[in-house]
Protein backbone atom coordinates (compact mmCIF):
# COMPACT_ATOMS: atom_id res chain seq x y z
CA UNK A 1 0.00 0.00 0.00
CA UNK A 2 1.54 3.50 -0.95
CA UNK A 3 2.00 6.20 0.63
CA UNK A 4 -1.04 7.95 -1.66
CA UNK A 5 -3.47 5.68 -0.57
CA UNK A 6 -3.11 5.97 3.22
CA UNK A 7 -2.46 10.03 3.08
CA UNK A 8 -3.08 12.79 0.61
CA UNK A 9 0.27 14.68 -0.19
CA UNK A 10 -1.19 17.71 1.62
CA UNK A 11 -1.91 16.08 4.80
CA UNK A 12 1.30 14.32 5.03
CA UNK A 13 3.07 17.56 4.40
CA UNK A 14 0.86 19.10 7.04
CA UNK A 15 2.03 16.73 9.26
CA UNK A 16 5.54 17.59 8.82
CA UNK A 17 5.52 20.97 9.03
CA UNK A 18 3.67 20.60 12.37
CA UNK A 19 6.89 18.01 13.57
CA UNK A 20 9.29 20.66 12.50
CA UNK A 21 7.27 23.06 14.85
CA UNK A 22 7.51 20.86 17.64
CA UNK A 23 11.54 19.93 17.05
CA UNK A 24 12.55 23.82 16.39
CA UNK A 25 10.83 24.67 19.84
CA UNK A 26 12.68 21.29 21.33
CA UNK A 27 15.93 22.65 20.06
CA UNK A 28 15.04 26.51 20.93
CA UNK A 29 14.54 25.05 24.42
CA UNK A 30 17.82 22.99 24.60
CA UNK A 31 20.19 25.22 23.07
CA UNK A 32 19.32 29.02 24.56
CA UNK A 33 21.26 27.78 27.92
CA UNK A 34 24.24 27.96 25.76
CA UNK A 35 23.65 32.04 25.04
CA UNK A 36 23.36 32.41 28.84
CA UNK A 37 26.67 31.07 29.87
CA UNK A 38 28.62 34.29 31.12
CA UNK A 39 25.16 34.99 33.28
CA UNK A 40 25.01 31.83 34.61
CA UNK A 41 28.69 31.91 35.65
CA UNK A 42 28.51 34.77 37.17
CA UNK A 43 24.95 34.12 39.21
CA UNK A 44 26.41 30.20 40.45
CA UNK A 45 29.95 30.75 40.76
CA UNK A 46 30.44 27.87 38.40
CA UNK A 47 33.39 27.09 36.45
CA UNK A 48 33.16 26.16 32.83
CA UNK A 49 33.37 22.24 33.52
CA UNK A 50 30.12 23.04 35.65
CA UNK A 51 28.43 24.92 33.08
CA UNK A 52 29.24 21.61 30.61
CA UNK A 53 27.26 19.32 32.66
CA UNK A 54 24.56 21.92 32.56
CA UNK A 55 24.89 21.64 29.16
CA UNK A 56 26.09 18.20 28.33
CA UNK A 57 25.43 15.25 30.88
CA UNK A 58 22.71 16.81 33.03
CA UNK A 59 20.43 16.79 30.17
CA UNK A 60 21.96 14.52 27.31
CA UNK A 61 22.28 11.15 30.21
CA UNK A 62 18.54 11.56 30.74
CA UNK A 63 17.70 12.26 26.88
CA UNK A 64 19.76 9.11 25.96
CA UNK A 65 18.87 6.55 28.79
CA UNK A 66 15.06 7.68 28.41
CA UNK A 67 15.19 7.81 24.84
CA UNK A 68 15.34 3.63 24.71
CA UNK A 69 11.74 3.61 26.79
CA UNK A 70 10.11 5.98 24.32
CA UNK A 71 11.30 4.22 20.94
CA UNK A 72 10.05 1.25 22.54
CA UNK A 73 6.83 3.15 23.32
CA UNK A 74 6.69 5.10 20.17
CA UNK A 75 6.82 1.43 17.96
CA UNK A 76 3.47 0.26 20.32
CA UNK A 77 1.82 3.56 21.06
CA UNK A 78 -0.07 6.16 19.79
CA UNK A 79 3.27 8.13 18.56
CA UNK A 80 1.24 11.58 18.47
CA UNK A 81 0.13 11.17 21.90
CA UNK A 82 3.64 10.17 23.04
CA UNK A 83 5.09 13.56 21.55
CA UNK A 84 2.41 16.02 22.96
CA UNK A 85 3.74 14.43 26.28
CA UNK A 86 6.65 15.42 25.63
CA UNK A 87 6.39 18.54 24.72
CA UNK A 88 4.59 19.81 27.80
CA UNK A 89 7.31 18.02 29.58
CA UNK A 90 10.20 19.97 28.04
CA UNK A 91 8.54 23.45 27.88
CA UNK A 92 7.58 23.44 31.23
CA UNK A 93 11.14 21.92 32.66
CA UNK A 94 12.64 25.13 30.50
CA UNK A 95 10.63 27.67 32.31
CA UNK A 96 11.86 26.11 35.58
CA UNK A 97 15.07 26.62 34.33
CA UNK A 98 14.50 30.44 34.34
CA UNK A 99 12.77 30.09 37.94
CA UNK A 100 15.56 27.97 39.51
CA UNK A 101 18.19 29.71 42.11
CA UNK A 102 20.56 27.10 42.85
CA UNK A 103 22.93 24.76 40.52
CA UNK A 104 21.26 22.06 41.74
CA UNK A 105 17.73 23.37 41.04
CA UNK A 106 19.07 24.31 37.69
CA UNK A 107 20.74 20.86 36.70
CA UNK A 108 17.44 19.25 37.43
CA UNK A 109 15.34 20.83 35.18
CA UNK A 110 17.63 20.63 32.63
CA UNK A 111 17.56 16.92 33.34
CA UNK A 112 13.80 17.08 33.07
CA UNK A 113 13.97 18.63 29.63
CA UNK A 114 16.13 15.77 28.51
CA UNK A 115 13.54 13.70 29.83
CA UNK A 116 10.59 15.25 27.47
CA UNK A 117 12.52 15.91 24.48
CA UNK A 118 13.43 12.08 24.54
CA UNK A 119 9.81 11.50 23.06
CA UNK A 120 10.23 13.42 19.88
CA UNK A 121 12.99 12.05 17.64
CA UNK A 122 11.63 8.15 17.64
CA UNK A 123 8.20 8.98 17.62
CA UNK A 124 8.77 11.65 14.64
CA UNK A 125 11.11 9.35 12.38
CA UNK A 126 8.56 6.85 12.71
CA UNK A 127 5.61 9.17 11.74
CA UNK A 128 7.53 10.32 8.47
CA UNK A 129 8.72 7.65 7.52
CA UNK A 130 4.96 5.75 7.72
CA UNK A 131 4.13 8.53 5.39
CA UNK A 132 6.70 8.74 2.88
CA UNK A 133 8.31 5.95 0.64
CA UNK A 134 12.03 5.57 0.91
CA UNK A 135 13.07 7.75 -2.34
CA UNK A 136 11.07 10.62 -1.06
CA UNK A 137 12.10 10.34 2.57
CA UNK A 138 14.83 12.00 2.50
CA UNK A 139 13.40 15.22 1.66
CA UNK A 140 10.23 14.96 4.46
CA UNK A 141 13.30 14.36 7.05
CA UNK A 142 15.01 17.29 5.59
CA UNK A 143 12.13 19.32 6.49
CA UNK A 144 11.67 17.77 9.43
CA UNK A 145 15.50 18.65 10.62
CA UNK A 146 15.16 22.17 9.99
CA UNK A 147 13.65 22.76 13.10
CA UNK A 148 16.69 21.52 14.87
CA UNK A 149 19.00 24.22 13.31
CA UNK A 150 16.48 26.92 13.01
CA UNK A 151 15.86 26.60 16.82
CA UNK A 152 19.18 26.19 17.48
CA UNK A 153 19.95 29.78 15.26
CA UNK A 154 16.82 31.40 17.02
CA UNK A 155 17.95 30.15 20.49
CA UNK A 156 21.20 32.36 19.73
CA UNK A 157 19.11 35.19 17.80
CA UNK A 158 15.78 35.75 20.16
CA UNK A 159 18.37 34.88 22.95
CA UNK A 160 20.61 37.49 22.05
CA UNK A 161 17.65 40.11 21.09
CA UNK A 162 16.26 39.65 24.67
CA UNK A 163 20.29 40.14 25.92
CA UNK A 164 20.43 43.10 24.08
CA UNK A 165 17.42 44.72 24.62
CA UNK A 166 17.65 44.39 28.26
CA UNK A 167 21.37 45.13 28.57
CA UNK A 168 21.35 48.16 31.26
CA UNK A 169 18.67 46.52 33.12
CA UNK A 170 19.54 43.67 35.68
CA UNK A 171 16.03 42.82 34.98
CA UNK A 172 12.73 42.70 33.63
CA UNK A 173 8.91 41.85 34.46
CA UNK A 174 7.14 39.24 32.60
CA UNK A 175 3.18 38.58 33.43
CA UNK A 176 2.45 35.85 35.67
CA UNK A 177 6.14 35.11 36.83
CA UNK A 178 6.99 38.46 37.85
CA UNK A 179 9.99 40.42 37.93
CA UNK A 180 13.11 38.30 37.01
CA UNK A 181 16.68 38.65 36.10
CA UNK A 182 17.39 38.47 32.42
CA UNK A 183 18.70 35.61 31.50
CA UNK A 184 16.04 33.99 33.69
CA UNK A 185 13.68 35.66 31.48
CA UNK A 186 15.11 34.67 28.54
CA UNK A 187 14.20 30.71 29.88
CA UNK A 188 10.69 31.48 30.04
CA UNK A 189 10.15 33.60 27.27
CA UNK A 190 11.13 30.41 24.83
CA UNK A 191 9.81 27.93 27.26
CA UNK A 192 6.06 29.11 27.26
CA UNK A 193 5.18 28.71 23.74
CA UNK A 194 5.68 25.41 23.48
CA UNK A 195 2.87 24.42 25.13
CA UNK A 196 0.63 26.08 22.15
CA UNK A 197 2.16 23.67 19.89
CA UNK A 198 1.47 20.50 22.15
CA UNK A 199 -2.20 21.88 21.44
CA UNK A 200 -1.66 22.09 17.72
CA UNK A 201 -0.17 18.90 17.72
CA UNK A 202 -3.79 17.61 18.29
CA UNK A 203 -5.09 18.29 14.90
CA UNK A 204 -2.53 15.52 13.53
CA UNK A 205 -3.79 12.38 12.75
CA UNK A 206 -1.75 9.09 13.82
CA UNK A 207 -0.69 7.39 10.46
CA UNK A 208 -1.08 3.74 9.94
CA UNK A 209 1.76 1.86 10.26
CA UNK A 210 3.26 0.46 7.06
CA UNK A 211 3.52 -3.15 6.61
CA UNK A 212 4.14 -3.52 10.77
CA UNK A 213 1.87 -6.79 10.61
CA UNK A 214 4.14 -8.50 8.41
CA UNK A 215 7.27 -7.20 9.43
CA UNK A 216 6.35 -8.41 12.92
CA UNK A 217 5.74 -11.95 10.93
CA UNK A 218 8.60 -11.94 9.47
CA UNK A 219 11.16 -11.21 12.24
CA UNK A 220 8.82 -12.17 15.30
CA UNK A 221 10.02 -8.49 16.04
CA UNK A 222 13.16 -9.25 17.34
CA UNK A 223 15.02 -6.39 17.21
CA UNK A 224 17.73 -8.22 19.18
CA UNK A 225 18.35 -11.17 16.36
CA UNK A 226 17.97 -8.18 13.78
CA UNK A 227 20.78 -6.00 15.36
CA UNK A 228 23.35 -9.00 15.67
CA UNK A 229 23.04 -9.86 12.15
CA UNK A 230 23.45 -6.37 10.83
CA UNK A 231 26.16 -5.70 13.64
CA UNK A 232 28.97 -4.33 10.80
CA UNK A 233 26.40 -1.63 9.78
CA UNK A 234 25.26 -0.61 12.76
CA UNK A 235 28.70 -0.35 14.07
CA UNK A 236 29.91 2.25 11.34
CA UNK A 237 26.82 3.57 10.55
CA UNK A 238 26.14 4.55 14.37
CA UNK A 239 29.74 5.23 15.43
CA UNK A 240 29.76 7.95 12.22
CA UNK A 241 27.04 9.69 13.71
CA UNK A 242 27.86 9.36 17.15
CA UNK A 243 31.19 10.96 16.50
CA UNK A 244 29.90 14.02 14.14
CA UNK A 245 27.14 14.38 17.36
CA UNK A 246 30.30 14.71 19.40
CA UNK A 247 32.37 17.70 17.07
CA UNK A 248 28.52 19.10 16.74
CA UNK A 249 27.48 19.32 19.90
CA UNK A 250 31.25 20.64 21.57
CA UNK A 251 30.65 22.97 18.67
CA UNK A 252 27.31 24.55 19.21
CA UNK A 253 27.64 25.07 23.36
CA UNK A 254 30.76 27.10 22.94
CA UNK A 255 30.58 28.79 19.65
CA UNK A 256 28.99 31.86 20.90
CA UNK A 257 31.16 32.33 23.87
CA UNK A 258 34.22 31.65 21.71
CA UNK A 259 33.23 34.91 20.05
CA UNK A 260 33.19 36.67 23.02
CA UNK A 261 36.33 35.68 24.77
CA UNK A 262 38.24 36.22 21.18
CA UNK A 263 36.67 39.34 20.04
CA UNK A 264 35.52 41.03 23.35
CA UNK A 265 32.01 40.77 21.88
CA UNK A 266 29.10 41.27 24.15
CA UNK A 267 26.96 38.47 24.78
CA UNK A 268 24.18 39.54 22.16
CA UNK A 269 26.25 40.56 19.81
CA UNK A 270 27.77 37.34 19.83
CA UNK A 271 24.76 35.09 19.59
CA UNK A 272 22.81 37.11 17.00
CA UNK A 273 26.90 36.16 14.32
CA UNK A 274 26.60 32.34 15.76
CA UNK A 275 22.08 32.67 15.41
CA UNK A 276 22.14 33.95 12.00
CA UNK A 277 24.88 31.87 10.74
CA UNK A 278 23.37 28.37 11.96
CA UNK A 279 19.98 29.32 10.66
CA UNK A 280 21.03 30.08 7.35
CA UNK A 281 23.47 27.47 7.11
CA UNK A 282 21.47 24.87 8.53
CA UNK A 283 18.05 25.65 6.76
CA UNK A 284 20.55 25.35 3.66
CA UNK A 285 22.05 21.79 4.53
CA UNK A 286 18.69 20.58 5.25
CA UNK A 287 17.47 20.87 1.91
CA UNK A 288 20.10 20.14 0.32
CA UNK A 289 20.96 16.73 2.02
CA UNK A 290 17.28 15.63 1.91
CA UNK A 291 17.23 16.48 -1.85
CA UNK A 292 20.59 14.48 -2.60
CA UNK A 293 20.08 11.93 -0.32
CA UNK A 294 16.95 11.12 -2.54
CA UNK A 295 18.60 11.96 -5.30
CA UNK A 296 21.39 9.41 -5.17
CA UNK A 297 18.12 6.61 -3.88
CA UNK A 298 16.77 7.14 -7.28
CA UNK A 299 19.89 6.62 -8.88
CA UNK A 300 21.08 3.37 -6.55
CA UNK A 301 23.96 4.98 -5.98
CA UNK A 302 26.40 3.21 -4.02
CA UNK A 303 26.14 3.96 -0.44
CA UNK A 304 22.68 5.74 -0.71
CA UNK A 305 22.16 8.28 1.40
CA UNK A 306 25.27 7.30 4.24
CA UNK A 307 27.33 9.26 1.26
CA UNK A 308 26.19 11.98 2.85
CA UNK A 309 28.44 11.85 5.83
CA UNK A 310 31.31 11.79 3.73
CA UNK A 311 30.30 14.83 2.33
CA UNK A 312 29.51 16.44 5.81
CA UNK A 313 33.39 14.96 7.23
CA UNK A 314 35.10 16.88 4.20
CA UNK A 315 33.02 19.60 3.91
CA UNK A 316 33.11 20.65 8.12
CA UNK A 317 36.51 20.08 8.87
CA UNK A 318 37.81 22.72 6.71
CA UNK A 319 34.87 24.83 7.81
CA UNK A 320 35.51 23.76 11.66
CA UNK A 321 39.65 25.28 11.51
CA UNK A 322 38.44 28.56 9.39
CA UNK A 323 36.01 29.21 11.91
CA UNK A 324 38.44 28.78 14.91
CA UNK A 325 41.39 30.22 13.29
CA UNK A 326 39.92 33.19 11.46
CA UNK A 327 40.73 36.91 13.55
CA UNK A 328 37.99 38.72 11.81
CA UNK A 329 34.51 38.18 13.42
CA UNK A 330 32.25 38.43 10.25
CA UNK A 331 34.43 36.28 7.96
CA UNK A 332 34.58 33.78 10.75
CA UNK A 333 30.54 33.91 10.77
CA UNK A 334 30.28 32.61 7.34
CA UNK A 335 32.75 29.90 8.19
CA UNK A 336 30.50 28.63 10.81
CA UNK A 337 27.64 29.12 8.46
CA UNK A 338 29.61 26.81 6.05
CA UNK A 339 30.32 24.35 9.06
CA UNK A 340 26.38 24.62 9.89
CA UNK A 341 25.58 23.93 6.46
CA UNK A 342 27.91 20.61 6.57
CA UNK A 343 26.32 19.81 9.60
CA UNK A 344 23.11 19.43 8.66
CA UNK A 345 23.87 17.15 5.44
CA UNK A 346 25.31 14.75 7.89
CA UNK A 347 22.01 15.05 10.09
CA UNK A 348 19.49 14.75 7.67
CA UNK A 349 21.26 11.83 6.36
CA UNK A 350 21.06 10.53 9.92
CA UNK A 351 17.54 10.36 10.37
CA UNK A 352 16.90 8.95 6.54
CA UNK A 353 19.73 6.30 6.67
CA UNK A 354 18.58 5.05 10.49
CA UNK A 355 14.65 4.52 8.94
CA UNK A 356 16.36 2.74 5.73
CA UNK A 357 17.92 -0.03 7.79
CA UNK A 358 15.41 -1.38 10.02
CA UNK A 359 11.91 -2.73 9.28
CA UNK A 360 9.15 -0.78 10.52
CA UNK A 361 8.17 -2.24 13.62
CA UNK A 362 11.59 -1.57 14.87
CA UNK A 363 12.42 1.92 13.80
CA UNK A 364 11.28 3.99 16.98
CA UNK A 365 13.80 1.55 19.03
CA UNK A 366 16.33 1.87 16.05
CA UNK A 367 16.09 6.02 16.87
CA UNK A 368 16.24 5.77 20.00
CA UNK A 369 19.46 4.04 20.04
CA UNK A 370 21.19 6.00 17.81
CA UNK A 371 19.84 8.93 20.70
CA UNK A 372 21.74 7.47 23.03
CA UNK A 373 24.60 7.21 21.86
CA UNK A 374 24.74 10.51 20.13
CA UNK A 375 22.86 11.74 22.97
CA UNK A 376 25.10 10.38 26.17
CA UNK A 377 28.14 10.66 23.94
CA UNK A 378 27.16 13.47 21.49
CA UNK A 379 26.30 15.94 23.95
CA UNK A 380 27.16 14.52 26.85
CA UNK A 381 30.65 14.38 26.01
CA UNK A 382 31.04 17.12 23.36
CA UNK A 383 30.70 20.30 25.45
CA UNK A 384 32.65 18.63 28.49
CA UNK A 385 35.33 17.62 26.25
CA UNK A 386 36.11 21.55 25.24
CA UNK A 387 35.47 22.60 28.82
CA UNK A 388 37.98 20.04 29.88
CA UNK A 389 40.36 20.65 27.51
CA UNK A 390 39.99 24.18 28.28
CA UNK A 391 39.94 24.04 32.01
CA UNK A 392 42.74 21.27 32.61
CA UNK A 393 44.86 21.00 29.44
CA UNK A 394 45.37 24.63 28.86
CA UNK A 395 44.03 26.32 32.08
CA UNK A 396 43.63 29.12 30.52
CA UNK A 397 39.91 30.82 29.31
CA UNK A 398 41.44 32.11 26.01
CA UNK A 399 42.29 28.78 24.88
CA UNK A 400 38.76 28.26 24.05
CA UNK A 401 39.33 28.33 20.01
CA UNK A 402 42.38 25.38 20.69
CA UNK A 403 40.14 23.27 22.96
CA UNK A 404 37.87 23.34 19.78
CA UNK A 405 40.18 22.00 17.65
CA UNK A 406 42.01 19.44 19.65
CA UNK A 407 38.73 17.80 20.08
CA UNK A 408 37.08 18.39 16.66
CA UNK A 409 39.85 17.79 14.49
CA UNK A 410 40.90 13.94 15.45
CA UNK A 411 37.10 13.28 15.99
CA UNK A 412 36.86 14.02 12.18
CA UNK A 413 39.73 11.85 10.62
CA UNK A 414 38.05 9.06 12.71
CA UNK A 415 34.50 9.57 11.06
CA UNK A 416 36.33 9.47 7.24
CA UNK A 417 36.88 6.43 8.41
CA UNK A 418 33.91 4.72 9.62
CA UNK A 419 31.49 6.41 6.97
CA UNK A 420 33.94 5.15 4.12
CA UNK A 421 33.94 1.26 5.62
CA UNK A 422 30.07 1.55 5.98
CA UNK A 423 28.88 2.33 2.64
CA UNK A 424 29.15 -1.12 1.94
CA UNK A 425 27.06 -2.50 5.12
CA UNK A 426 24.58 0.06 4.52
CA UNK A 427 23.97 -1.04 0.79
CA UNK A 428 23.43 -4.85 2.28
CA UNK A 429 21.15 -3.70 5.32
CA UNK A 430 19.09 -1.32 2.80
CA UNK A 431 18.60 -4.07 0.50
CA UNK A 432 17.11 -6.30 2.93
CA UNK A 433 14.87 -4.41 4.24
CA UNK A 434 13.57 -3.49 0.96
CA UNK A 435 12.87 -7.20 0.42
CA UNK A 436 11.09 -7.28 3.83
CA UNK A 437 8.55 -4.56 3.17
CA UNK A 438 7.56 -5.50 -0.31
CA UNK A 439 9.73 -2.98 -2.71
CA UNK A 440 12.26 -5.78 -3.69
CA UNK A 441 12.22 -9.33 -5.01
CA UNK A 442 14.13 -11.57 -3.08
CA UNK A 443 17.45 -12.69 -4.78
CA UNK A 444 17.57 -16.25 -6.86
CA UNK A 445 20.27 -18.33 -7.09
Amino acid sequence: MTSETRTTRGLAAYVVFVLLLASLFSYLDRHILSLTVPAIKAYLHITDTQVSLLQGFAFAAFYGTVSIPMGWAADRMNRRNLIIGGIVAWSMATIACGLATSYEQLLVARMVVGIGEAALIPAAFSIIADLYEPNRRGRALGVFSIGLFAGAGLAFIVGGAILNQFRDVPSITLPIFGELLVWKAAFVIVGAPGLLVALLLLTIPEPVRVNAAKAKDDLNDSMIGYFRTHLGALFCIWGAYTLLSVVSFGMGAWSATMLVRKFGLAMGDAGFAIGLSSLIGGIAGCLIGGWLGDRWTRTQAFGGKFRLTLVWWLGSLPALIGFVLIDNVAIASVFYGAYFMMNAIGYVSASAVIQDIVPSSMRGRASAVWLLLTGVLGQGFGPMAVALTTDKIFANEAALPWSLLTVGVPLALGGILLSSLGLRHYEQARREVDIIEGRAAPATA
